[in-house]
């Protein structure tokens, strides 16, 4: 006998299938004992046939008697392990995916994915467990992206994943990838970031060693980092930025420059690794500045010391205008410097000179100490019956203050009392010398 044939033939009618057993595909040899028809329709119930070939010929086809309908209606098997599988972090996530099992077992097969940080035990794999990252995909999802919360991602530590396909007849054996690093965008919200008020800046400061540590720089290394200050008044920023460099560790502070002395800001911080920028956050209002008062809001300037007038002379000049001259003293430069021209008529004088001329540098002497001498025309022109109070302001500093007398409302505004010092009353028809 040299070949020997199956046929399986659906009882209900259909396309048979056959399998062939010969010496020739047995190298010579004696004749194999058992033959697969295969591409049988799971659950379909066949009838089984036989035939051989010897020298004469071929036989008529033989039934093969059996009254158990079980034993000729095939059943699927659990399918082979999946293949390919790869996985890569991406930023929040670890994206993993596979090519499908050379043999589904003859059912649709579902997938399965567990991950675990290395050196850690696999979680418990029992269909009921509910411990899989990503858990029943159909049979033609062959991808997943596992992510926090329903996976525990340690961001910076080397993790784990296995995947395994399965069907009604059973699960493969796992396939098991090699070792990634999760990592996500860096966590700025527990840091904490002083400043330092500057003339003309702010200086933001942090501790390198906090942005290196997993739970701030989300398990990727930060590379830069950068802050700006926005002006509460309108609303415009500036910035500065530091970068990481290829040996060394990132500088611990940088200075947002060109701001205005006296006002104020509101300062926010950045950070970014390889999962990209974080928002802006807003530095905690509990901070406070280094070297300053303990009560100092974040972003506000306060000047060292207000520039003072130590004396005010005031004059009418033949045009109807008032002609005041400012001694001034401060401790920087003095960058203008203006009056403000009262009618006294009541309780509370009103600010009657619209028209006065702000200088820019001093008539005689320095920006830190001389006479500046502005004109002022108070509203219609200086009336005969009124009394007028000359009052030194705005004088604007490059250390931020800002000096002047409000005699409306007091003392407030006032950085200090000696410039009630230049403090004048003159009236249109006499000159009037220095009070104080």
């Amino acid at each position: 006998m040299t070949r020997v044939e199956i046929r399986a033939t659906p009882e209900l009618g259909g396309r048979s299938a056959v399998c062939v057993a010969s010496r020739r595909a047995n190298r010579g040899a004696a004749l194999a004992s058992t033959c697969t028809v295969q591409r049988l329709v799971n659950g379909t119930t066949y009838g089984v046939e036989v035939r051989a070939q010897n020298a004469v010929g071929w036989s008529e086809w033989a039934t093969i008697l059996t009254g158990d309908a079980a034993a000729r209606t095939p059943v699927p098997v659990a399918p082979t392990a999946v293949r390919s599988l790869r996985v890569r972090a991406v930023s929040g996530a670890l994206q993993v995916s596979w090519v499908a099992p050379a043999s589904d077992g003859g059912a649709p097969s579902f997938y399965d994915v567990q991950v675990r940080r290395a050196g850690s035990p696999w979680p418990d794999d029992d269909r009921d467990s509910g411990t899989f990252a990503c858990e029943a995909l159909a049979a033609r999802q062959r991808s997943c992206s596992v992510r926090a919360p329903s996976a525990t991602l340690d961001w910076g530590q080397p993790h784990e994943l296995r995947v395994r396909a399965f069907n009604t007849s059973g699960a493969s054996p796992w396939l098991v990838a090699g070792q990634v690093t999760p990592f996500t965008t860096a966590r700025l919200a527990d840091v904490r970031f002083p400043i330092l008020a500057r003339d003309r800046a702010l200086e933001v400061a942090w501790d390198p060693a906090v942005l290196s540590s997993a739970s701030v720089s989300g398990g990727a290394t930060i590379t830069q980092l950068e802050a700006r200050a926005v002006s509460e008044a309108d609303g415009r920023a500036r910035s500065c930025n530091v970068s990481r460099p290829r040996t060394g560790p990132m500088a611990s502070s940088c200075t947002v420059a060109g701001l205005l002395n006296g006002a104020e800001y509101r300062v926010e911080v950045r950070a970014r690794n390889g999962g990209g920028w974080t928002a802006w956050a807003p530095i905690d209002e509990d901070a406070r500045i280094l070297n300053g008062p303990a009560s100092l809001e974040v972003g506000r300037w306060i000047p060292d010391a207000a520039p003072v007038a130590t004396a005010v002379r005031a004059t009418v000049t033949d045009e109807g205008g008032i002609q005041v001259e400012l001694d001034v003293r401060s401790t920087t430069d003095l960058l203008s410097a203006g009056v403000r021209i009262w009618e006294v008529s009541g309780a509370v004088p009103v600010l009657v000179a619209a028209a006065c001329d702000t200088l820019e540098r001093p008539t005689s002497g320095t920006r830190r100490q001389g006479t500046w001498v502005v004109t002022c025309v108070p509203d219609g022109g200086p009336d005969a019956s009124a009394h007028y109070l000359v009052t030194p302001g705005p004088l604007r500093a490059a250390s931020g203050a800002v000096a002047f007398l409000d005699p409306g409302d007091g003392t407030s505004g006032l950085r200090s009392s000696t410039l009630r010092i230049g403090a004048v009353v003159l009236t249109p028809e006499a000159d009037t010398s220095p009070i104080g």
